[in-house]
């Protein structure tokens, strides 16, 4: 257990770390906005990227996780659609509630812990199941918050931000590079992977500056959390025996359980919805997160998972 928590303890720290610099600085959220830009379009893309350079001969059924990564999201939702029925939630608070399961902080939370732990094998894997995650955050979650009010869907809309969205791009320029056997100079790899290493900082930190709890709520802010991240966790555990390799299967079980991404409160924040309820959801959520990693990576170890 001591080595599992010493392999923690940094994120714990770029957590903390992010959330006393915007208490003690007195930043307001929309800082953590442009963090957050500075992420999904610059360190988080050239890190998928550098992944899939060196791993694209290694795949065998990963192939199959993104699959994974948009059935299960998908099932959470049509539970959190059902239970919402029986909360009587407003309008505005439900709409961000059945979301939730369709937004997985899969890449931003677990990035730099799956690199520094499983390396680039295991980033690859991440990659691969969070293409999945992509389509349910702005093909259908994106949609309903668009059109929750108005009931008009725009997948359109949806597929041109998927497309446009640069950790994809740099998954797709990862296999292309990779397959094609392209070896990229040194004097480029060198700024690339500076900036993964800025990759391994950066998320947590975030996180930790959006950390703002509330008690407005909490039990339908637990209802969701359970929803998204216990019974997420358990139909990862499921799934995961479809998959042979120790890899896949954790990813599967870490990705399951992730919480509920920023990208919940920056929707709810532009299309008007409860922005008050997002950000509990977000916070709560990325706490226990935290809690559920280190079980998860202990519990590797002692089943022989790793």
């Amino acid at each position: 257990m001591i080595e599992t928590l010493k392999l923690v303890f940094p994120f714990v720290l770029f957590f903390i770390i992010g959330y006393l610099f915007k208490v003690k600085f007195k930043y307001a959220e929309e800082m953590g906005q442009i963090i957050t830009k500075i992420i999904l379009y610059i360190t988080l893309p050239v890190t998928i990227f550098l992944s899939f350079v060196s791993n694209t001969e290694n795949l065998g059924n990963a192939i199959y996780l993104p699959f994974i990564g948009l059935l299960i999201p998908l099932i959470l939702f049509g539970i959190t659609y059902i239970v919402s029925k029986r909360l009587n939630l407003d309008e505005k608070t439900e709409c961000v509630f059945i979301t939730c399961p369709l937004i997985t902080n899969a890449m931003l939370f677990l990035s730099p812990f799956i690199y520094l732990v499983y390396g680039d094998v295991g980033l690859t894997r991440l990659s691969l199941y969070d293409v999945g995650n992509s389509i349910t955050i702005y093909m259908i979650a994106q949609t309903l918050f668009v059109s929750y009010e108005c009931k008009r869907f725009n997948l359109f809309k949806g597929l041109k931000t998927l497309l446009m969205s640069f950790p994809i791009w740099g998954l797709v320029a990862g296999l292309v590079v990779g397959g094609v056997g392209i070896v990229i100079p040194e004097f480029i790899m060198k700024p690339l992977k500076i900036i993964r290493e800025v990759n391994t900082f950066l998320p947590l930190f975030v996180l930790g500056f959006y950390f703002k709890p509330v008690l407005d709520n909490i039990k339908v802010v637990f209802n969701a959390v359970f929803i998204k991240m216990v019974l997420g966790l358990c139909l990862g555990i499921g799934l995961s025996f479809l998959f042979t390799e120790s890899i896949d299967k954790i990813t599967i079980i870490l990705a399951s359980s992730a919480p509920v991404g920023a990208v919940s409160l920056v929707f709810a924040s532009v299309y008007g919805k409860d922005t008050k309820f997002a950000s509990s959801l977000v916070s709560y959520s990325a706490a226990v997160g935290i809690i559920v990693l280190t079980i998860l990576e202990y519990s590797f170890n002692v089943f022989g998972l790793k």
